[in-house]
């Protein structure tokens, strides 16, 4: 914060009764202008596939909260977010270092800044029940002029068509990013030289290539709205020409539509905001802010990266497994995960036993993934022991078909427990997780630790018989999740020689905050190589 000039003053003071007395002594005080605040809370679904086509039909989205926290002036003390919602949490990222916590009385996660807040701070919440089908408003489809790069700098022209499939009377707002500042891969930068929109859309200068619709009311039922863009791409570091070769990319991109609702603007330490049914976002600080901001509801279609080498597929490794799993809430999560790591694959699908239903799998951090969660088991009985199949497609253009069995199994019968309390706190950089011993009919052990902020992950395979771990270098200050996961199947391998797990997992969550001073924080009073479970990132 910026001063015009030395800010003097002389206190004494001291506590009667309970109340803090302040004498002054000396009047030369300029009070510094109140920080302002722009703070938005979001109920949010949003559906990612790595192919190039989405219809407007039916399909399972992802659901959660996003809120954002972006101080427009001034600098913010104490910055913290708290969100209230009575079906427990699943997951959460977080772009800014603070420390977290779970109120499980008050099913209220909290999050607070590590330091000042100048900038912005973004939330994410994977809410439970964490999916739900939806149909979109419309069709979207992608194309880039060439998705082979062969040289550290060159340009390509991409291409998003919209076709509208329902009146969007209902919504006040529509963006469409041609490409996004997020979900790019280390090694990978854009350069934005022209962009092209149709009549209706007005070019945004807050996104890499980003139009919004200037009345989503006015867009014609099955019309096609077509938006383009020239993008320089530059590789470095691991993606550059000399170490990988010949880079086969599809940028990520998505179109955006939704309600927003103002809120009425505070002058205080918190302003609370309604976000969706029983559902409220509450932002804070110590200091006197002007808060400012809107609620809402928005949906994003979003096309994945797609970031690997050229030629026929490659697999290391592939987990088609069942899990039962605690969250950091305490909620009880049954999931149903299919993840492929290896190089040269373009797209994949899946296909459940008995040819039942194929569903297109996503690119996440380099793996090609199929993932369906709820709170109720029997919504995964589609998924259960059996045959599937999973046909990829090569960036060379070939295909490759695999067959896969789930043994007709179930769950250990005993989750992990951890020794220390959900929670804790601690100054010590590398903290020991320790849990109590596996049972029989546990074939291997999963131990897997991330920051928040995405800063940090590592992830082990551990033998039976273990039952602590400590990370292998210092960690920062903030917030932490780790889980361990009790497996119970078959370890395989595929024609190809890829690793394949299958089988059933038991796993915990818990959660613990490294502080730089040994005091509880009041964060709610305010207001990788294994793949048997791999963290989701959205």
């Amino acid at each position: 914060m910026s001063r015009s000039k030395q800010v003097v003053r002389v206190l004494s003071a001291g506590w009667v009764a309970g109340v803090l007395v302040v004498a002054w002594v000396a009047a030369a005080y300029a009070v510094p202008p109140q920080p302002q605040a722009w703070v938005t809370a979001e109920e949010q679904h949003w559906l990612d596939v790595a192919g190039d086509a989405m219809p407007a039909v039916p399909s399972l989205w992802d659901r959660g909260y996003t809120l954002n926290y972006q101080v427009m002036g001034g600098t913010v003390q104490g910055a913290a977010i708290s969100i209230t919602q009575p079906n427990g949490i699943e997951d959460v990222w977080i772009d800014t270092p603070g420390t977290i916590g779970w109120q499980s009385g008050t099913s209220t996660f909290g999050w607070q800044a590590v330091g000042p807040l100048s900038g912005s701070a973004f939330e994410c919440i994977d809410a439970l029940p964490s999916q739900v089908t939806l149909t979109p408003s419309f069709s979207m489809t992608r194309q880039i002029s060439n998705p082979v790069l062969q040289s550290d700098v060159e340009t390509r022209t991409l291409t998003f068509g919209v076709t509208i499939a329902s009146s969007m009377a209902g919504y006040d707002w529509m963006h469409v990013d041609m490409l996004t500042d997020w979900n790019v891969p280390d090694g990978l930068s854009y350069s934005v030289v022209s962009t092209s929109g149709p009549a209706g859309f007005t070019h945004q200068s807050w996104g890499l290539a980003t139009y919004s619709a200037d009345n989503p009311a006015t867009l014609g039922v099955g019309s096609t709205y077509e938006f383009t863009a020239d993008v320089q791409i530059t590789r470095s570091g691991d993606l550059a020409q000399a170490a990988l070769g010949d880079l086969y990319l599809k940028p990520s991109g998505n179109a955006r539509y939704g309600n927003s609702t103002p809120v009425a603007p505070v002058t205080g330490n918190s302003i609370s905001m309604a976000v969706g049914a029983g559902v409220t976002a509450t932002f804070a600080s110590t200091n006197v802010t002007n808060f400012s901001g809107q609620g809402g509801q928005g949906q994003s279609l979003d096309f994945s990266t797609v970031a690997t080498g050229v030629g026929p597929i490659a697999l290391n490794e592939v987990s088609l497994v069942r899990n039962k799993r605690t969250s950091i809430s305490g909620t009880t999560l049954y999931a149903f995960d299919v993840e492929l790591q290896g190089t040269n694959v373009a797209a994949g699908t899946l296909t459940t036993p008995g040819g039942a239903n194929v569903y297109a799998m996503e690119m996440d951090e380099g793996y090609t993934e199929f993932w369906r969660a709820s709170t109720t088991e029997a919504d995964l009985a589609e998924f259960g022991p059996g045959t599937y199949r999973i046909d990829l497609t090569g960036t060379d253009g070939g295909v490759q078909i695999y067959y896969i069995d789930l043994p007709d199994a179930t769950y250990p019968a005993a989750a992990p427990q951890f020794d220390q309390p959900i929670g804790f706190e601690t100054l010590d950089p590398r903290p020991l997780l320790s849990w109590q011993a596996a049972g029989p009919g546990v074939d291997a052990i999963g131990f897997e630790l991330w920051s928040v902020d995405d800063e940090y992950e590592g992830w082990e395979m551990l033998g039976t018989g273990v039952t602590s771990s400590t990370p292998g270098e210092d960690l920062g200050i903030g917030g932490y999740v780790a889980c361990v996961e009790f497996f119970d199947g078959e370890v395989g391998a595929l024609p190809g020689g890829a690793t394949c797990y299958t089988g059933w997992v038991a796993s915990t969550d818990t959660y613990f905050n490294i502080t730089p001073e040994p005091v509880t924080l009041a964060l709610l009073g305010l207001g990788a190589g294994g793949l048997l479970l791999r963290r989701r990132r959205n």
